[in-house]
């Protein structure tokens, strides 16, 4: 058999063990002359080593693409899983409950949701969004209570992600009706408003009381440096007047 011209025949070998036979009997040398056989059947090794690093890399890229796309495929499928939470109604609460949870009266919180109702319904986009009662109700519980974002959605029938998106509305539609339930009294209303607090604290002249508190909370990423405190943690210095009544007159933050 020619040398030059030597070519492997039959099935291609598995092992290494098989190759360096096949590859002996074709070049026509002992099996137990192992420097000259390894010589020998050196370019077909390279060859062998050549195409054993290309079907791994294959398969390597395989099981990449798979990990990379299979969350995607099941992330799309649950998402055409929608989770129905029983909403909050206040028709199913007492009137002490309610004074507790969310400190005011059903007479007020169906006031003021009239009120910021259209505000609500214009800032939903999908066509079954979550009642506006129910984002009032949500968003007092929280001011209220000072609870997490994830019990309060819970107890209200909403997830955090959502609540998280009703919280913002309605604080926005509040800001934007703010000014038609806190306002200072007017100089022609000063004489009754010193007249009130001369009743409860028998000071004349006096038109309001003032205070001011520090609410903690998380800062933005610019300037954060302004709202560090002297106690070394973030927050907002809140200045407040209110009347005899307790009523808030004036806020500045």
């Amino acid at each position: 058999m020619n040398r030059q011209s030597a070519t492997f025949s039959g099935a291609v070998p598995t092992t290494s063990k098989a190759l360096w036979k096949q590859c002996s009997d074709v070049k026509g040398l002992p099996i137990g002359d192992t420097g000259k056989i390894h010589a020998a059947i050196e370019p077909e090794l390279q060859v062998f080593r050549m195409i054993f690093y290309v079907l791994l890399h294959h398969e390597h890229q395989r099981r990449r693409r798979r990990r990379r796309f299979l969350p995607l495929r099941m992330n799309r499928r649950w998402r055409h899983t929608p989770v129905y939470r029983p909403l909050v109604d206040l028709a199913s609460l007492e009137d002490r409950h309610i004074i507790l949870t969310y400190r005011l009266d059903t007479a007020t919180i169906t006031k003021l949701c009239a009120q910021l109702e259209p505000d609500l319904i214009s800032a939903i986009r999908q066509p079954t969004g979550i009642p506006p009662l129910v984002q009032v109700l949500s968003v007092l519980h929280i001011l209220a209570t000072g609870y997490f974002q994830v019990t309060v959605g819970l107890a209200a029938g909403m997830s955090q992600p959502m609540f998280s998106i009703v919280l913002t509305r309605v604080l926005s539609a509040l800001i934007k009706h703010m000014c038609s339930y806190i306002a200072f009294p007017q100089v022609d209303d000063w004489a009754t408003v010193k007249a009130e607090f001369y009743a409860v604290g028998h000071i004349p002249n006096i038109i309001g009381a003032i205070d001011s508190t520090h609410i903690a909370f998380d800062p933005p990423c610019q300037n954060e440096q302004m709202f560090r405190n002297r106690k070394s943690f973030h927050s907002m210095n809140v200045q407040m007047v209110c009347l005899a009544d307790q009523h808030i007159s004036h806020i500045n933050a």
